[in-house]
């Protein structure tokens, strides 16, 4: 994949559809979002027109579980630490 966008008369070349990597459905719902040779909006750095994308952001969708299980494994470390510090085995 492949789009070309221009800044400030300058043309540039981009191949990055997100910051993130694109799996199945989301490649499916890209292609049909992004038709070959359609016209695109496209997202670049200020700082450096040449870094760009068509989708900006973080990737969206279901995380459902994925707060949840970053909490856990704080929570793990955190009692691991506590408990170990009790004990002398570490600090």
């Amino acid at each position: 994949m492949e789009y070309v966008y221009e800044v400030h008369g300058k043309p540039y070349t981009g191949t990055a559809p997100t910051f993130y990597t694109l799996v199945y459905p989301e490649t499916v719902n890209f292609a049909t979002r992004f038709p070959k040779n359609s016209e695109v909006s496209v997202h670049y750095d200020t700082g450096n027109p040449a870094d760009s994308v068509l989708i900006p952001g973080p990737k969206q969708g279901n995380k459902r579980y994925s707060d949840i299980i970053l909490a856990g494994v704080g929570l793990v470390v955190a009692v691991s630490i506590a408990v170990f510090g009790a004990l002398g085995v570490i600090g």
